[in-house]
């Protein structure tokens, strides 16, 4: 007895110790991805260089997330920093959709993976225990006899263990989270971070009553386990899956495989293109036509090439990135489906790491580099350098961050969500007990 008893304790201390690893790791992966992030806003070039026209450029990029050590989010898939010259085509326009929803990562071990996907299934060793030393204590026999109402055999045998459980989480979380770097310096922080424990808190819960109700419709541990890791497996991928399938077949992504053979063949058609045609695209542009008086250099003369080519590809492109607009809005509104992801999302938002952010710097990257072409195109046009006057008076890139009180009113939004699947599964867990505990012990309740 002795020996099981060791065995049980040395387990619980090795699964407690692996979580704990599990979520240190996680919450450094993260913040190594803020790093990075950081880094590039320490080394970008905000102004501009170089006094010719043609090949003047500046960096731009997408800010610091608020909370990035909360969660990875699109860190590392999508690019914060775009180059934008008038040589260059548009930004995102010439690579694959890498933000489409489809391919948002499962397994890359972030704080936000440890706490949507690993503990679910951590829910399981964690409810064994408490079921075991239930059964071995007599607490469920007292249960089913009546001796014991049920409100005190949910504090002494499943709260406690439970409460002790999370303690020991959120002592582990936050001082990860405060070794990597996460100082509360403002209201709005302290907000983020509080909504952000209460949805994974609500969510954790969901999973716990969802093994609860399974137990309680199962007549053994082992059926109950296996009827909950049938859940598991449709709510983290069958489901998630199944809405990607459906938003790539209603709105399907136009990857950049014909965007490339049609700039191929435009190079062929427009390298023996006349004056008249570079002068049309110039003043379609606001700009003036060429003085083709003086001979031009071979680099002005590439520079008018590619910007003919990329406005002859312009339908192409428009099409491109409206069928990637359309994608974020499908998954934002389809998330809503899922519980995984309507946490994935309400979690990314709040770190500042979310899709809708994203594409809000996505859609002002192309207003910019159509801003930055106008002004850049005349001096072009002209053969004039960009003196200091030019380079000081050049567009600036300016990105408006979401409103705060919108993006923690949409958190408390699924927050309700969750609460409601929470509710749910506590009415069917009133229904199931009501069932199978004798009247005294439902009267007791």
């Amino acid at each position: 007895m002795k020996i099981s008893a060791w065995l049980s304790y040395s387990l619980q201390a090795l699964w407690i110790a692996a979580l704990a690893a599990l979520f240190l790791f996680a919450a450094s992966n993260t913040t190594r991805l803020a790093d990075s992030e950081r880094k590039i806003q320490a080394n970008a070039l905000r102004d501009p260089q170089s006094s010719n026209p043609a090949t003047a450029y500046v960096e731009i990029l997408l800010p610091p997330p608020a909370l990035p050590q909360l969660s990875a989010g699109y860190m590392g898939i999508a690019p914060s920093m775009h180059l934008i010259r008038i040589l260059a085509a548009r930004p995102l326009s010439n690579i694959d959709p890498i933000e489409h929803p489809a391919r948002r990562r499962f397994g890359r071990v972030d704080l936000n993976f440890a706490f949507l996907l690993a503990l679910p299934v951590a829910i399981l060793p964690l409810c064994f225990l408490v079921y075991r030393n239930s059964l071995a204590s007599g607490a469920v026999a007292k249960l089913k006899e009546g001796r014991v109402s049920l409100f005190d055999f949910c504090i002494e045998s499943i709260f406690l263990p439970l409460g002790v459980f999370l303690g020991l989480l959120l002592l582990t979380t936050l001082g990860a989270l405060y070794t990597n770097g996460l100082r509360i310096a403002s209201n709005e922080a302290l907000a983020r971070l509080s909504l952000w424990a209460l949805i994974v808190g609500v969510y954790l819960l969901v999973w716990f009553l969802l093994f609860v109700w399974c137990l309680l419709r199962q007549p053994t541990f082992a059926g109950a386990a296996l009827s909950y890791s049938a859940w598991c497996v449709l709510i983290l991928l069958g489901l998630p899956l199944t809405l990607h399938t459906i938003e790539s077949t209603l709105v399907p992504p136009h990857a950049r495989l014909a965007v490339v053979l049609e700039r191929r063949q435009l190079i062929i058609d427009v390298r023996n293109a006349d004056h008249a045609q570079f002068d049309r695209f110039l003043q379609s542009r606001g700009a003036p036509a060429f003085d083709w008086s003086q001979p031009l250099a071979p680099s002005d003369l590439s520079t008018l090439t590619n910007l003919l080519i990329e406005d002859r590809l312009a339908p192409r492109i428009a099409t491109f990135e409206a069928s990637v607009k359309s994608l974020d809005q499908f998954a934002q509104a389809a998330s809503w489906l899922s519980p995984l992801e309507l946490t994935q999302s309400a979690i990314d938002d709040l770190a500042g790491t979310g899709l809708s952010r994203y594409s809000r710097f996505r859609t002002a990257s192309l207003a910019y580099f159509d801003q930055w072409q106008r002004y850049m195109l005349p001096f072009l046009a002209k053969r004039r350098p960009l003196d200091f006057d030019a380079l000081r008076a050049a567009p600036k890139f300016q990105f408006k961050e979401e409103d705060s009180g919108w993006v923690l009113g949409m958190a408390a939004a699924r927050a309700l969500y969750l609460f409601a699947f929470a509710a749910l599964l506590i009415h069917g867990i009133r229904r199931q007990l009501k069932s199978i505990l004798p009247k005294k012990a439902n009267a007791a309740r």
